[in-house]
């Protein structure tokens, strides 16, 4: 049963509405819907999550959004959030390719965006969502009016030899290691850790509610990712 998982310092925004997608490759992906708290409606904004991210993360921005005149599309990609997983380890974010993803949006666009969601039709992309969205922008196939981008996925920073990792994934996954997290990688989210010596916020405040919200989900803020994703990576990258 879909659901979503408020946390004190995180409800849910009031007016959700759940949808199941299932993608042509037959994986179940977890959706929502909210519509604008003003009379006028500016149109929707689809909201595409960065790796390890979850629908419950976005609250503040959903809230902002509809305060702004827009509905909102909020979904999990396959491997992540509540959406489903193409490995037995629920906590592994792990695809075989990027284009995974391309299915996924597509499944998103054909039954919620378009037959549900009024036009125009926005995508606000953070991270990898801003990766898949700048790939399919390249080539013209783009389901969205206008797309922003936040700190999309052009490099991977915290790999310090990108090239030798790039040639390392690659050469795991074809010795069948596909599957296993990348080297000493663990189920362990990276939202949960720390707030001190951390490289994705200055917001202790906002910080600490996404930590809460990570526990909240479980394996849905999944940990490090799996070789199979970082070659998947590498490989969108050089798009």
């Amino acid at each position: 049963m879909l659901t979503l998982r408020p946390t004190p310092g995180n409800p849910v925004p009031p007016g959700a509405r759940l949808v199941p997608v299932e993608t042509a490759d037959g994986v179940s992906l977890r959706a929502a819907t909210w519509q604008p708290t003003t009379r006028g409606v500016k149109g929707t904004v689809c909201l595409l999550q960065g790796r390890a991210e979850f629908i419950e993360k976005y609250f503040e921005t959903i809230s902002d959004l509809r305060a702004r005149g827009f509905c909102v599309v909020a979904f999990d990609w396959r491997g992540q959030g509540d959406s489903g997983r193409q490995v037995r380890d629920a906590h592994k974010g792990h695809v075989r390719h990027f284009d995974d993803y391309r299915l996924d949006l597509k499944a998103i666009t054909e039954t919620v965006l378009v037959p549900m969601m009024p036009e125009p039709h926005f995508g606000l992309a953070h991270s990898m969502g801003g990766a898949v969205a700048l790939t399919l922008a390249a080539e013209g196939r783009l389901p969205f009016r206008r797309l922003v981008t936040v700190a999309p996925m052009l490099a991977i920073r915290m790999v310090r030899w990108p090239a030798g990792a790039s040639l390392l994934a690659r050469g795991l996954q074809r010795l069948g290691l596909g599957r296993c997290y990348i080297p000493f990688g663990t189920a362990v989210s990276i939202a949960t850790k720390p707030f001190a010596g951390n490289r994705l916020s200055t917001d202790p405040v906002r910080y600490a509610r996404n930590a809460e919200a990570a526990r909240a989900v479980g394996a849905g803020a999944v940990g490090d990712p799996t070789i199979a994703w970082l070659a998947a990576a590498f490989r969108a990258m050089r798009r």
